[in-house]
């Protein structure tokens, strides 16, 4: 008997840590979380960052007109240092924002990914964490020209994955 409800509660503690591990830690694309504003295949939300110069900027009507991938990372998230170098090189037909998650300015935190044309912002009000809970770093999002939320992903990839999801992006049909 003590022996069934060891190996019953074994079997419950490890399909828990399954769950758990295959929720956060498979490769594979999140979209935002039940209750949030952000829905996959429905237009961004206003999502307000601040620019280089200091003003205020909606994400989602920075998207509108062309393909956009936006990167929300951190300058200390060593995850998000292995990932922003897998930007470059970057399709020209899409157009990237960066967003800090961590500095007063989007010029104190120039260049982290390589891609020279990247538009750089800062999130001082946690955009990120209101709109899509349960959030971590980095966050990419997939927009489509009609500023449609195509695909979210959160966490690091396989190496390569990221460079070779960007190409089918830029190469998928509107």
């Amino acid at each position: 008997m003590n022996v069934r409800r060891t190996g019953a509660g074994f079997c419950l503690v490890a399909a828990t840590a399954l769950v758990g591990y295959a929720r956060f830690f498979w490769p594979g694309a999140y979209g935002p979380t039940a209750g949030s504003s952000a829905k996959l295949h429905h237009r961004l939300p206003p999502l307000p960052v601040i620019d280089a110069a200091g003003k205020v900027v909606d994400l989602a009507q920075a998207t509108r007109g062309s393909k956009s991938v936006i990167v929300f990372h951190s300058s200390s998230c060593p995850v998000c240092r292995t990932v922003l170098p897998e930007l470059h090189p970057f399709p020209s037909s899409l157009k990237l924002l960066l967003v800090n998650e961590d500095s007063v300015s989007p010029a104190a935190d120039r260049d982290q990914s390589g891609v020279a044309e990247a538009l750089q912002f800062s999130d001082p009000n946690r955009v990120l964490f209101r709109f899509f809970p349960m959030s971590f770093l980095p966050t990419v999002l997939f927009v489509d020209e009609r500023g449609v939320l195509c695909e979210a992903w959160v966490g690091a990839r396989m190496r390569g994955h990221l460079a070779r999801r960007l190409i089918e992006f830029a190469d998928s049909e509107p």
